[in-house]
């Protein structure tokens, strides 16, 4: 009898359990349903964030910069010294933040601690919190490489299309998301990435998103050449497309070879500037003759916004030029490990833009 009393207590106790559980999942009246209400629950079970007294979370709301500082130095359990009394609230997060070298006092523009934290912000303290090196105070790190650090390994997402919006507030959703991805990062989990954000990110912080997509690096860009006296070659950026997915950075360039008729192939765009000093007797240059890519296969023709410039014109012109790589021939030569070979041709030299370390 007292054994079946165990059980039956035990199984209360679980289901009082489940209960409160689900309770203080249904707690709030506008999480039902929202994108982040996984992330909310888990913040709120590990009493990292707390609801309002009139039953909402509000989501969507704002969080400053020291509400952030309290969710991230509570979920790392981090110790919190005391401060000087009436000197703000959160100065025991920041205070604990920073002795972990998680933040640092030139990481904001201003002191203001209310202010909403920026998408960039938030992104420096989580790649800061999910890397022993960098949490060092030799290492420092711009906000481009915050950024791409932040959206490689999947702690950062972007929105609409992949869109960074480093300036951006964040939201309470968004803050707890970020929070989970931490402590999940720091527990050795692999988060998914959002390959477009990645790409931009790349592009901001290299001019090439050949990492993101093909696992190869090139030399940062921009890069400016003389191809003779007169005329001058810029290289901005070189994006690689693949057509296959739509969530690729650059995609709407080139959506109209996203087909079986073209094999969805993948595309490498230059955004290229020729700038003409002075006119001389007309000559015509063919951007696709001076940047090259080395396959030792067959390139598709794809659309340029600059198809020749003539040498007795003055000015700059400006756009895309590009080249297309059948997907069936080029997956097999990533496969093994093959890389495409990418050269600016000039009259007295050939300019190798791979990049070695």
């Amino acid at each position: 009898m007292r054994k079946k009393g165990i059980i039956s207590l035990s199984i209360v106790a679980v289901l009082g359990l489940y209960v409160g559980i689900e309770k203080s999942r249904a707690s709030f009246s506008d999480t039902a349903g929202h994108w982040g209400a996984d992330a909310i629950n888990k913040a709120i079970q590990l009493k990292v964030v707390d609801g309002y007294p009139d039953g909402s979370f509000k989501p969507e709301q704002s969080v400053s910069r020291a509400e952030f500082m309290k969710m991230t130095a509570t979920a790392l359990k981090l110790k919190l010294d005391s401060v000087e009394q009436g000197s703000g609230w959160y100065k025991a997060y920041v205070k604990a933040l920073t002795d972990a070298g998680i933040t640092r006092d030139r990481d904001f523009a201003t002191e203001d601690w209310n202010a909403p934290i920026t998408r960039l912000e938030m992104s420096r303290i989580a790649v800061r919190a999910t890397d022993a090196d960098l949490q060092k105070k030799e290492f420092n790190i711009d906000n481009a490489s915050v950024m791409f650090n932040a959206t490689k390994t999947g702690l950062i997402q972007g929105l609409a299309n992949g869109e960074l919006a480093v300036d951006a507030p964040t939201t309470r959703a968004q803050s707890v998301t970020i929070i989970d991805r931490i402590l999940k990062v720091n527990n050795g989990e692999k988060l998914q990435v959002d390959q477009a954000a990645a790409s931009f990110a790349e592009i901001d912080l290299r001019g090439s998103n050949f990492e993101t997509v093909w696992n190869m690096r090139i030399k940062t860009l921009p890069v400016t050449e003389k191809i003779n006296d007169h005329l001058e070659l810029t290289i901005h950026k070189m994006v690689v497309v693949d057509t296959k997915k739509p969530d690729s950075a650059y995609f709407d360039l080139y959506e109209e070879m996203a087909s079986d008729y073209w094999g969805y192939p993948y595309v490498m765009g230059a955004y290229i500037t020729l700038k003409n000093k002075a006119t001389e007797e007309e000559n015509i240059i063919w951007p696709r003759q001076i940047i090259t890519t080395l396959l030792g296969q067959r390139v598709i023709a794809s659309h340029d916004n600059i198809i020749n410039f003539k040498t007795n014109i003055d000015g700059e012109y400006s756009g895309w030029i590009s080249f297309g790589f059948e997907r069936d021939v080029f997956d097999p030569m990533l496969n093994q490990g093959k890389k495409p070979l990418i050269k600016i041709h000039l009259p007295s030299k050939q300019l190798n833009l791979m990049y070695n370390e």
